[in-house]
Formats: C-alpha cells, structure tokens, sequence
C-alpha cells in the first residue's frame, strides 16, 4: 500500500473500468475526475488516497476527501479489482477510510460510493453498519 500519484492515473482508469466491465455496467474513466479533484488544496495525495498492488497489479484504490463547504463529511472513493475481490481488500480499504476519517478534525459523517449492482461491496459495508442513502444512476445516453 502507498499514496496514490499521478503516474497511477492510467492504472486507476484500468481498474475502475475492469470492475464496472464485471458489475455489468457502463465502464467510465476516472482519470478527468480525479486529476480535477487531486489540483484541489483540501486534497493531499499523502494523506487522502492509497493505492494497493498486489504480484505487480493494482489491486485496489482508495481515498478519502472533506470538501471545504461540508467539513464534516468524509466522502470515500473506493474499488477493488475484480482479479482480487474475496482478499479482503476491501475491508482493508474501509479500515483506511474510516482510520483516515478519525485523523480529521470535525469529520462526524462518512459516505461511501458504491455501485448499485455491487452487491460484495453493498455487504461490506452493512456489515460495517453504513445505511444506503440514496442511489445515484448512471444514464445511458
């Protein structure tokens, strides 16, 4: 496990759009995102994100942004490659989210994103005692 760089961009993509291949949705880059979210000065790449390789693939990401508006909410970005699910991985990652969330003053709330059809993420995370809020769908255009 290290810090997220830009470099990880292009690996970052891969591993989003091979999970959402398996999830059976439409795959969607991250790198846009990501790179506008990282210029940001609430986030630091130390401290916010991790990336986790495993035999020389990335495995998994995660990060944990505030944004300055809502100081009290830890909003986690998380996935873990489909080649790794079942390695506890992502019960590492929400270990780092939540850890992450408790290094910040004021944070009283995380949300965790998941994919509707992601039922293992949607388990871990109840068992972890997160509530669904709300589903954001994705168009198709």
């Amino acid at each position: 496990m290290r810090p997220a760089s830009r470099d990880d961009l292009p690996a970052i993509d891969e591993l989003y759009l091979a999970s959402e291949r398996a999830l059976g949705t439409r795959p969607e880059p991250r790198s846009g995102y990501l790179g506008w979210r990282w210029s940001q000065d609430a986030v630091d790449l130390a401290r916010d994100t991790r990336v986790i390789e495993r035999g020389g693939d990335l495995a998994g990401f995660a990060m944990l942004f505030v944004e300055p508006h809502a100081p009290t909410v830890g909003a986690g970005m998380w996935r873990v490659h489909p080649d790794h699910a079942g390695r506890g991985i992502g019960t590492w990652i929400l270990g780092y989210v939540e850890g992450s969330s408790r290094d910040r003053a004021g944070v009283t709330t995380i949300r965790m994103g998941v994919e509707e059809e992601d039922a293992a993420g949607h388990r871990l995370l109840a068992e972890h005692g997160y509530l669904v809020l709300t589903y954001n769908h994705r168009g198709v255009c």
